[in-house]
């Protein structure tokens, strides 16, 4: 009668993982709460970000919860197997992480220096 219940049982069939979606809109959540402290700098210290600091940060906003997506599909980024479709979306989720970190900091460091006199 547990057999279903157990990770290792039999899988039901093949669908959507909806916790997995439920993850990903979670982090497009906060990566938002994130970006509005950024426009915040922009407006507070006058900075004029140029597009290769704006690019990275729409790009990572849409792509860095790529594995989440992915394995609310049944492909885990995790694990890199044979798989083209899993290399290439897991490089793109490593891709997008740096460009966050990358932009969100040159941004902090341009408002530090026009802070500073």
């Amino acid at each position: 009668m547990l057999v279903p219940v157990q990770a290792h049982g039999p899988k039901q069939g093949k669908g959507i993982n909806l916790k997995q979606i439920g993850a990903a809109h979670l982090d497009w959540i906060m990566l938002g709460l994130i970006q509005g402290p950024a426009a915040g700098l922009n407006l507070a210290f006058g900075l004029d970000p140029a597009l290769c600091l704006v690019g990275p940060m729409i790009f990572s906003r849409l792509l860095v919860s790529l594995p989440d997506v992915f394995r609310a599909f049944g492909i885990n980024l995790l694990v890199l197997a044979d798989s083209s479709v899993q290399r290439m979306a897991a490089a793109l989720g490593g891709i997008s992480s740096y460009a966050i970190i990358v932009s969100c900091s040159v941004l902090l460091f341009d408002a530090a220096a026009n802070w500073m006199p």
